[in-house]
C-alpha cells in the first residue's frame, strides 16, 4: 500500500527542504509558525532584492569621498548657519580630515626626533618657515638662549 505524500514523516520533508532551496533555519521557523512539514519544505522562499544604491544620494557621495554616511548630517547639526550645498560641505570635511592627517604625521615626525610638536609649530608661525625647516633646526640649550638674549639685559651706554 502506497503512503500519500501528506502522510510522509517529518524527517522526509526535512531532507527535501534543502533540495527546494529552503535552509534548515527557515524550515524550523516555518514549523514553529505552524505550517505542515510538507508546506514548510515545499513553499518557495520569498525572494528579497536589494535596492541598487543611488549614486547621486548624499550617502553614496559621502561614502565615495571616504566619509561616514552621516558626515554631512553631523556637520549640518553642528553648523546650522552653514548654507552651502552638500558637495561643498563634503569637500570641506575632506579638507579638514586631510589637514588632521597631516598634523598627525607631523606629530609623529617630531616624536621620532624627540622634539615637542608645539615648539616646531611655534617656530613655523613665528618665523614663517616650513615644517621641514623648523624640524631641521636644532633645539637651543638654556645657556645658548641666555647668551643670545644677553644684549637685552645690558645697561645702555650714555655718551
Amino acid at each position: 500500500m502506497k503512503i500519500p505524500t501528506r502522510e510522509y514523516p517529518e524527517s522526509y520533508w526535512r531532507r527535501q527542504a534543502p533540495a527546494n532551496g529552503i535552509s534548515n533555519d527557515l524550515y524550523r521557523e516555518r514549523r514553529r509558525q505552524g505550517l505542515s512539514p510538507q508546506e514548510a519544505a515545499t513553499r518557495p522562499p520569498r525572494r528579497s532584492f536589494a535596492t541598487t544604491p543611488d549614486p547621486n544620494s548624499r550617502r553614496q557621495r559621502c561614502l565615495a569621498a571616504g566619509l561616514s554616511d552621516s558626515a554631512v548630517a553631523t556637520w549640518r547639526r553642528r553648523h546650522p548657519e552653514d548654507l552651502r550645498s552638500d558637495d561643498e560641505v563634503i569637500q570641506t570635511i575632506v579638507e579638514h580630515k586631510r589637514q588632521a592627517d597631516e598634523r598627525e604625521q607631523q606629530r609623529d615626525a617630531c616624536a621620532a626626533k624627540g622634539l615637542s610638536y608645539d615648539t616646531i609649530r611655534s617656530r613655523m608661525v613665528r618665523e614663517g618657515i616650513s615644517f621641514e625647516e623648523a624640524l631641521a633646526r636644532p633645539i637651543a640649550t638654556p645657556q645658548e638662549i641666555g647668551r643670545a638674549n644677553a644684549h637685552h639685559f645690558k645697561e645702555p651706554r650714555h655718551v
